[in-house]
């Protein structure tokens, strides 16, 4: 969740069990895609949903 908004109630009426859901909310770009890789490589989850990959800034762009 790059734009830091996933509402968890809105989730739960739309039949997502939460309880179940990992969510991350990377603070730039490249950190999304470590994140989704080690995921990946661990095994360990069946999918993976990025959203909104237009807000995936990259982290030069953040800190100028």
């Amino acid at each position: 969740d790059a734009e830091h908004a996933f509402d968890k109630y809105y989730a739960e009426s739309l039949g997502v069990d939460t309880e179940n859901l990992l969510i991350s909310q990377p603070d730039n770009g490249e950190q999304a895609l470590e994140i989704a890789d080690n995921l990946i490589r661990s095994g360990a989850i069946d999918l993976i949903i990025v959203d909104s990959v237009a807000a995936l800034t990259p982290k030069a762009e953040i800190e100028g």
